[in-house]
């Protein structure tokens, strides 16, 4: 089992999942403080709150989501219905956080946008324990951990240059970046998890085996 050939188009196509994650979250903590500052005229320490509201929501949603995807059993796999539902969302509510005009509309797009976010990521997470047998798990992260990087670097050089053509262009960049890489990622996964799921017990399954 150990010298079966390592995955890599599969392991490329669970991490255009992360790639979208890890290119949305440096835009939004780049430049949503500007907002909250040069719009709003809010302090320092509300701001700070403000932007940690995503690890609050984090501590309850993840793990309530992450449970119950592990007891969800659908014909497209466990993870995919919480990704197909929080991925758009997340998507849609972070493009609407440049064109709030308001203080209640933007701490509102703020907070949909983290909890959204927060609804799709575990299941997302989860995906490399369930399509990978130990052996290929480190192997696997790291790649899924380089592209979230390298997604990190296009943020930060694609970011500065579209926001100077308008606020709202680097969150309309990141969110077109997110929505396309799902429809790929989520239909290898569901070709991968069926019929029932890869995380649904077989005995003869090398990444259960030593669980």
């Amino acid at each position: 089992m150990t010298n079966t050939r390592f995955p890599y188009a599969k392991t490329f196509l669970l991490g255009l999942g992360f790639f979208g994650i890890s290119l949305i979250w440096p835009v939004f903590n780049n430049y949503v403080p500007v907002f909250l500052k040069e719009d709003f005229g809010l302090s320092a320490a509300l701001i700070g709150f403000i932007m940690t509201w995503d690890n609050y929501l984090n501590m309850f949603v993840q793990p309530i989501v992450g449970e119950r995807s592990d007891q969800t059993y659908t014909r497209i796999g466990r993870r995919k219905p919480w990704i197909l539902v929080g991925a758009p969302l997340a998507a849609i509510f972070f493009i609407l956080v440049p064109m709030a005009g308001t203080i209640p509309g933007i701490m509102i797009a703020i907070l949909l946008t983290n909890l959204s976010m927060a609804i799709f990521r575990a299941p997302t997470v989860s995906l490399l324990g369930d399509l990978f047998p130990s052996h290929q798990r480190s192997t696997a992260n790291g790649i899924i951990n380089l592209m979230g990087g390298l997604a990190s670097v296009l943020a930060f050089l694609i970011g500065g240059i579209l926001y100077r053509y308008g606020r709202i262009t680097p969150f309309v960049f990141a969110s077109l970046v997110r929505r396309y890489s799902l429809p790929l990622r989520a239909d290898h996964t569901l070709r991968i998890c069926q019929p029932g799921d890869a995380g649904r017990a077989d005995p003869g399954d090398p990444a259960r085996a030593g669980a």
